[in-house]
């Protein structure tokens, strides 16, 4: 079986490469670049399953037909404390800041906003846009439905996404609080079949297999279903994206999606999404609410480690350490698999591999 390796990228290199893809894949040119920074993102912040592995999949949508690469969102509707962007299938990138800016604007306003995105693709790292709505000033919450992978409490078909969901709270330390839950199901199907490649098991509590038993095999888990990943609450939790970022923007939803995956070119079910913004403002002094998160924050962090623990760790810092760390190093590293895979579909592009 192949044994995991990773190789040490130059950053501003690796930048290149993802927009020379994108370029050639025919995304419009005034959003390469923001497109291409959202990958470059995930990777800087060690988040590597929402990098370049996620660029390639994006780029299979495009040449499916899924995504129109010149799609550009619009404002569609808009009130005192809320509006719709229709997104023209185009990338959910460009949407996604769209909705974090359109937000943070109403609730300066109003206090608080919402925001949905219907009819566009991916957004991808969700924590990208609820911290851009927290280094605003605004506590920020991102929800996105996605394709049906996960089984529902009780069952073993594929019936809910892995629905992921992001917040993000403003404070006085160099970064906002940030926890983004990528997948409220056992493991997303990219690390699964990741996992596959190279041969290994899995969790016990990650999937089902076909027949609806518990299984450590991949293959077997994407034949059948992944787990919630807590039970009952994390599929009740699944249900509340669907719900919030699906239904409410007029999406599609469960099996209304199943066509983003497989290879089955064309058009897929609506994607919607969903930007929360509120202003620490309208509830009180914006300054003393930053200084109070920040000093417990501090105060949980100071809490004891339990024995053999390195110590006490807040969402949003392993990610902002990882990000001044390879800024330092100039470096990102990137599973060998990855690398392999995308110098394939680059070769399909002509465009050159960075050495």
């Amino acid at each position: 079986m192949p044994v995991r390796s990773t190789h040490p990228v130059d950053i501003a290199a690796l930048r290149r490469l993802m927009e020379d893809m994108l370029a050639a894949a025919g995304v419009a040119p005034a959003r390469v670049a923001v497109v291409a920074d959202v990958f470059v993102a995930a990777e800087l912040q060690g988040n590597w399953i929402q990098g370049l592995q996620y660029l390639n999949t994006f780029i299979k949508n495009i040449c499916l037909g899924r995504i129109d690469p010149v799609g550009e969102p619009a404002i569609v509707r808009e009130g005192p404390a809320y509006a719709l962007i229709e997104g023209n299938r185009g990338p959910g990138h460009p949407a996604g800041i769209l909705a974090a800016d359109t937000a943070v604007r109403i609730a300066k306003a109003a206090g608080s906003a919402i925001v949905g995105v219907a009819n566009s693709s991916d957004i991808f790292m969700l924590s990208y846009y609820s911290e851009r709505i927290a280094r605003e000033g605004c506590v920020g919450l991102v929800f996105m439905n996605s394709p049906p992978t996960v089984h529902a409490h009780g069952g073993m078909e594929k019936a809910l996404g892995t629905n992921p969901i992001s917040i993000a709270v403003p404070t006085e330390d160099a970064h906002p609080f940030v926890i983004d839950i990528a997948a409220t199901s056992a493991d997303l199907s990219a690390r699964i079949r990741l996992a596959q490649h190279y041969g290994e098991q899995l969790p016990q509590v990650t999937g089902l297999g076909p027949d609806g038993r518990p299984t450590t095999d991949p293959a077997s888990v994407l034949a059948g279903a992944i787990s919630p990943f807590a039970g009952h609450k994390s599929s009740g939790f699944g249900f509340c994206v669907a719900l919030i970022s699906g239904v409410l923007t007029g999406c599609a939803v469960g099996k209304g999606q199943r066509k983003w995956h497989g290879d089955e070119p064309g058009p897929a079910g609506k994607k919607g999404h969903v930007y929360m913004a509120i202003d620490p403002g309208a509830f009180g002094d914006a300054e003393t609410f930053r200084k109070a998160a920040s000093a417990y924050l501090a105060q949980v962090r100071a809490s004891r480690a339990a024995p053999g623990s390195p110590g006490v760790r807040v969402p949003g810092d392993r990610a902002a350490a990882a990000r001044a760390t390879n800024a330092r190093r100039g470096l990102v590293d990137i599973d060998g698999h990855v690398w392999d895979t995308t110098a394939k579909l680059a070769a399909e592009l002509n465009v050159a591999m960075p050495f």
